[in-house]
This record gives structure tokens, C-alpha cells and sequence, in this order.
């Protein structure tokens, strides 16, 4: 469990750099990652939370998005 949610925070991750971000691809990715929290233990929380929220604060201005 912990593997895909980390597997779908990157696909996350990548396609949020885009500046135009795919919502067909966030969406299922999305949900495999809630439904990977939902199942998963504590070492998944610690694998998806940290990607998660950097992602977050990118979208909302606070930190800047990787250079390639």
C-alpha cells in the first residue's frame, strides 16, 4: 500500500509542475491515494503526507515548484 500511494504522490507531483495540469490524471491518482490512507498504516501516512503538503504549499504560492 505504502508503494502506490507513493508511486500516485509522484504522479501527482509531476503533473502539478505542468503549467497545465491534467485533472483526468490528478483525480484517479487522487483517489488511489486516499484510498491507500484509508487502508494503509502509519508508514504509508509517512510516505504520502510530506509529498502531499509540499505539493500543496506549490500550488498556493508558498514554496516554488522543483527546476527540471
Amino acid at each position: 500500500t505504502a508503494a502506490i500511494v507513493a508511486e500516485q504522490v509522484s504522479v501527482v507531483r509531476a503533473e502539478v509542475d505542468k503549467p497545465d495540469a491534467n485533472p483526468a490524471i490528478l483525480r484517479p491518482a487522487f483517489a488511489k491515494i486516499v484510498d491507500g490512507l484509508a487502508t494503509g498504516t502509519r508508514g504509508t501516512l509517512s510516505v504520502a503526507l510530506p509529498g502531499l503538503f509540499q505539493v500543496w504549499l506549490i500550488q498556493h504560492g508558498y514554496l516554488l515548484p522543483p527546476q527540471a
